[in-house]
């Protein structure tokens, strides 16, 4: 997302090419012994070493003017408290932050690239996120890239008119409608927030490639017509502990329907919970969707990750398995069926003929009392 945002791949304007990118980076400088590999089953993990970590500082802040450090080290820094010195940053990477580092405005005209973590989370004494002042972004005419965590955010984010990434995570977020300012961004992040209902000005954002709304458990609105105009968008994603009201009354206004999501043709990765297979559109697979994780009705304790393609259904005795979302069945990697009914074994068995072993890498078959035979059902 930030490489993206501050156009580091020349040549690239998609997300799954700019991350195609990034994995061939990360393996050439793991092959290089750059980077210490950590491999977990549901992602690609990787660390760096010390020493190599020091020496990149050390090149990022001489040649790139690139500022990073803890609260312990802004506390009394020359860098930081020298005004003049500030000018010149164009990254700023701070952890931990406390309130009272942060400037009332933050005089930074050069500057591409801001990333503030909270004290919050690593502090146990510390249980409130960090406030911005008011001001703070109102000299940040080039930043392209803001992701902050553990924060509440004033209303002069707005004024970044040449944002592509905004990454908000875990922040208070009592009102973005701001972010209808941000013409040209191209990433949004509200992952973990307390947003409670998106509002309408994301709908503004016709250059929108990729909105994460993972982990929101308080959204319970998102007002029709606002998905189906980002018609740029590659990658959505609303996580099982988000929002699952679909086309659902709140406040005397319905919920936006997945139908939607079918006047999106860019779109190329979604992840979505939906309470009742009955509501699902039919086709809602595109061709275009390279992954997806797709969960219907009950709630699935194992996730392998959004990077493959996954689809887990409960499906009951109005909504047979012919009729629902398996239209592309042969390219499903991780396929999880609740209540198979018994007009669906036949069609089932057959479908599961044509999958053979080139894609599907794992079947799960839950509470129902049909069997297919004993040898299918080793499977």
């Amino acid at each position: 997302m930030c490489g993206m945002g501050l156009g580091l791949f020349q040549g690239v304007n998609k997300m799954e090419a700019a991350r195609n990118r990034v994995h061939a980076l990360v393996r050439t400088l793991k092959a290089s012994c750059m980077l210490l590999d950590h491999e977990s089953e549901k992602e690609e993990l990787f660390s760096m070493h010390d020493v190599v970590r020091h020496v990149a500082i050390s090149i990022a802040s001489t040649k790139r003017n690139v500022f990073t450090a803890t609260n312990e080290q802004v506390d009394g820094c020359r860098e930081w408290s020298d005004g003049s010195t500030i000018k010149h940053f164009t990254s700023i990477v701070l952890h931990g932050i406390k309130p009272n580092l942060l400037p009332e405005v933050l005089e930074c005209p050069q500057l591409e690239l801001l990333f503030i973590r909270g004290g919050g989370r690593d502090d146990p004494w510390e249980t409130s996120p960090v406030t911005i002042p008011d001001n703070f972004f109102k000299s940040m005419i080039e930043v392209r890239v803001v992701n902050l965590t553990d924060m509440i955010l004033p209303s002069s984010l707005g004024l970044l008119s040449n944002l592509r990434t905004l990454s908000l995570c875990s922040c208070g977020l009592p009102d973005i409608s701001f972010v209808g300012y941000l013409k040209k961004l191209e990433i949004l992040c509200l992952r973990g927030s307390d947003i409670v209902k998106l509002p309408v000005e994301v709908g503004e954002l016709t250059w929108l490639k990729l909105l994460d709304l993972r982990d929101c458990c308080f959204l319970k609105v998102i007002p029709p017509n606002i998905l189906s105009k980002l018609s740029h968008l590659e990658e959505l994603y609303i996580g099982r502990e988000s929002f699952v009201d679909w086309e659902e009354e709140v406040e005397g206004v319905k919920n936006a329907s997945l139908e939607e999501l079918k006047h999106l043709p860019n779109l190329t990765s979604l992840e979505v919970h939906v309470r009742d297979v009955s509501s699902l559109p039919r086709g809602l697979l595109l061709e275009k969707l390279e992954r997806y994780s797709i969960y219907i009705r009950r709630y699935f304790s194992r996730k392998t990750g959004i990077w493959c393609r996954q689809f887990r259904v409960e499906l009951n005795n109005k909504i047979c398995l012919k009729d629902s979302l398996i239209v592309q069945l042969q390219r499903i990697e991780d396929l999880e069926l609740s209540e198979l009914q018994e007009q669906d074994v036949d069609y089932f068995r057959n479908e599961l003929v044509k999958v053979g072993s080139s894609h599907l890498k794992r079947l799960r078959l839950e509470g129902s009392d049909l069997a297919l035979n004993p040898a299918e059902s080793k499977v």
